[in-house]
């Protein structure tokens, strides 16, 4: 290391560009992960804030399905499970379901009015 760059405590490190960085950045080991990104409008923002839920990506997924009706509480193994009630899948899962004798379809009219809608 030259004199010019000697480590002064308290100072900043800085990478080989010169580029002011955190500390934590230039441990061995790689880069750490910036907090901060850019969303897809092109803003700075928190990279905790901008993480998606997987299990909301899911319940879309969901929603574009087939809505039916279940007597019980079940579960099939490769297939899934439905609760008591009203159960939204896809078409694939309602095709299987609708063997079972205590699954029907629902009407989309039929679940507006279970839910108060």
């Amino acid at each position: 290391m030259s004199d010019t760059k000697q480590k002064i405590k308290g100072a900043p490190e800085t990478d080989d560009n010169n580029v002011i960085s955190s500390g934590g950045a230039n441990r061995k080991g790689g880069k750490k992960k910036s907090a901060i990104i850019t969303n897809e409008a092109g803003a700075l923002v928190s990279g905790k804030a901008e993480k998606t839920n997987k299990k909301e990506t899911v319940t879309a997924k969901k929603t574009e399905g087939v809505a039916l009706y279940s007597t019980k509480n079940v579960s099939w193994q490769g297939v899934g499970s439905l609760s008591k009630g009203y159960n939204i899948v896809s078409k694939e899962e309602a095709e299987k379901w609708q063997t079972r004798n205590h699954v029907r379809p629902a009407t989309p009219e039929e679940v507006a009015a279970a839910y108060g809608k």
